[in-house]
């Protein structure tokens, strides 16, 4: 089960770092992009998080 939950969670993360690049290459143009981007980096860091407990995990 933890191999299924890693696997997807890696893909969350690849999504989220391709979405904050999309997002400090300014590809968003509204003025919400330095708040969205800091979301997406928080995201990205709880996702880690998550990915090394189940990773410890097995």
């Amino acid at each position: 089960a933890h191999d299924k939950q890693i696997k997807r969670l890696k893909e969350f993360i690849k999504e989220d770092e391709k979405e904050l690049k999309d997002l400090e290459q300014g590809k968003c143009q509204c003025v919400l992009t330095g708040k969205e981007a800091e979301r997406v980096k928080e995201k990205i860091k709880i996702r880690n998080k998550e990915l090394k407990i189940l990773e410890s995990m097995k």
